[in-house]
């Protein structure tokens, strides 16, 4: 019986050791690298929407052009 309650007890000192271990590295460490993969993101759809204006505005001046000299 003194073996049963060891092993329990061990058990739950696993499970506290792995929920104090997941909550100062692992999580931290995950929220880390979403906050990078995120502010990434951003960037990139900034410089889509920078592209796709500058597209806008060289279409506009194009036809603008064809249209006065054409």
């Amino acid at each position: 019986m003194d073996n049963d309650i060891i092993k329990t007890v061990l058990v739950y000192i696993g499970i506290i050791i792995l929920v104090i271990i997941a909550f100062k590295f692992i999580l931290p460490m995950l929220l880390s690298l979403m906050g990078f993969i995120i502010i990434l993101l951003m960037k990139i759809l900034m410089w889509v929407a920078i592209i796709y204006v500058l597209y806008l505005l060289v279409k506009y001046l194009y036809e603008n052009f064809n249209k006065n000299n054409g």
